[in-house]
């Protein structure tokens, strides 16, 4: 059928068939204009991709629909929605799976390598906000290092006045509290500094050999318990004193 010019077919229902190909072919635009607000694409008769035309339209696809391209863009005017019944969003290149989003046990966000899936980076946010950050390492070693690398200032800032607990294999190694700094072991060159205080338990260590281990400037020290020094006592204020009691 070939039309030249503006033309018109009007019926109650037109249907085209043809044993081969059927191809619109138009210098201009195609317009599909459906009053039903459906336009169906089907296969042997079944609905494939369903166009709905109504106010917030939508495709709609009977199995499983792919996007291929050399390049998508999606530009909202207001929000982007991702709905996902199956509780996974998964984020590949190249087709290796590179991060997903996992509804189930609370929101979960996994960073993945690229070498294996299984080893991630897992960012967990439970019932009241409690979050969880943690790093896996899919040979069941102990190499899923965590490194943090600040640009600038590293703040750690909490509005809880409890305890707040570094820990080593379920272990605690040190506590934080608003008023105290309590470490079991300290042993680094480097220094510890705080506007409050410093708890040491039991006989513990501070500092390396040779080393300033601690100053404690415009500060009070209270020792409940024996005071070895294996050094010698340095005060660089000339009017200042020590006390001992027994």
């Amino acid at each position: 059928i070939s039309i030249d010019g503006t033309s018109s077919i009007s019926s109650s229902a037109i249907t085209l068939a043809s044993s081969g190909d059927t191809t619109l072919d138009c210098g201009a635009d195609i317009i599909l204009d459906a009053s039903g607000e459906q336009v169906y694409f089907k296969k042997d008769g079944t609905s494939r991709l369903t166009f709905n035309l109504d106010s917030t339209p939508e495709i709609s696809s009977n199995g499983a629909f792919t996007l291929s391209a050399s390049q998508i863009t999606l530009d909202a005017m207001a929000d982007i929605i991702i709905d996902a019944d199956g509780d996974n969003i998964k984020f590949r290149a190249g087709g290796v799976e590179v991060a997903e989003f996992l509804a189930v046990g609370g929101g979960r966000l996994r960073l993945y390598d690229d070498v294996s899936d299984g080893n991630y980076l897992n960012f967990n946010v439970g019932a009241d906000g409690e979050s969880f950050i943690s790093t896996v390492d899919a040979g069941g070693g102990t190499s899923g290092h965590m490194h943090i690398t600040a640009d600038g200032n590293m703040n750690y800032d909490v509005t809880d006045s409890g305890t707040h607990t570094w820990e080593v294999n379920g272990s605690s190694v040190a506590t934080l509290t608003a008023a105290i700094f309590a470490c079991p072991q300290i042993n680094s060159t480097g220094i510890i500094s705080t506007n409050s205080g410093i708890q040491l338990n039991s006989t513990k260590t501070i500092g390396d050999a040779g080393t300033t281990s601690i100053t404690l400037d415009g500060a009070n020290v209270a020792i409940a318990g024996n005071l070895t020094v294996t050094g010698n006592l340095i005060s660089p204020n000339t009017n200042a004193s020590l006390s001992l009691e027994a």
